[in-house]
Order: structure tokens, then sequence, then C-alpha cells
């Protein structure tokens, strides 16, 4: 499942061992590796949708501070 990549990436970045994001999230270290391993689904949320939020985020962050950004998710929206 391409969000546990994504997931135990983005822990694994920060240094973020298992158990400490467990600990934090006050969950069983397997089940956060599960949810890694894409054998366990988040909220039981389609990934789909996850990927979708997680994408919407990214282009957020590359255009929030531009000027004419809705003007250009138009014309990007327009050409797909």
């Amino acid at each position: 499942m391409i969000i546990g990549k994504k997931l135990r990436e983005q822990r694994e970045q920060k240094d973020f061992l298992l158990r400490q994001l467990a600990a934090e999230l006050k969950v069983d270290t397997a089940y956060i590796s599960k949810i890694e391993q894409g054998k366990k689904n988040i909220y039981k949320v389609n990934p789909q949708e996850l990927i979708t939020i997680w994408l919407a985020n990214q282009i957020l962050e590359i255009v929030k501070k531009e000027d004419v950004a809705i003007e250009a998710l138009n014309i990007a929206s327009n050409n797909l």
C-alpha cells in the first residue's frame, strides 16, 4: 500500500522510531507496523482518498504563496 510506505518514509526521515510513534499516538507498535506494511487500513478510509488528500496538500504547499495560484490551478485542471 502506497500510504503505508509513505508513512514509514516520513517517520524514518524524522528519525522517529516505531515505538516512539506508537507511544505518541498511544497505540500498539504492531498496529503502526501493520499500517506501514499495508496490512491494516487506516480508519477504514479508501487509500485513494488519502492519496488525493496528500497530493492536494502537496500542491497547496507549492502554490499557497503565489498571487496567481488559483489561475494556475485552473489552467492545470483544464489540461488534465
